[in-house]
């Protein structure tokens, strides 16, 4: 499954956001494959680091 993590502070932070969403279960292994990164700046908020993940293992849904 594809997950969309966010940060303000750094790509790393929108890393473990991603895993936050969809953490493992138990002793089941996941893996986390980073399929595309970016930044948006701009406005008040300044900037924001987005990251798109491939979450897979054995009980992971589509």
């Amino acid at each position: 499954m594809l997950v969309r993590g966010s940060s303000q502070s750094d790509f790393a932070d929108a890393f473990e956001d991603v895993i936050r969403q969809a953490p493992p279960a138990g002793n089941v292994p996941r893996t986390y494959e980073l399929k595309r990164s970016w930044a948006e700046q701009g406005g008040f908020i300044g900037i924001s680091y987005y990251v798109d993940v491939e979450v897979s293992g054995p009980d992971v849904e589509g």
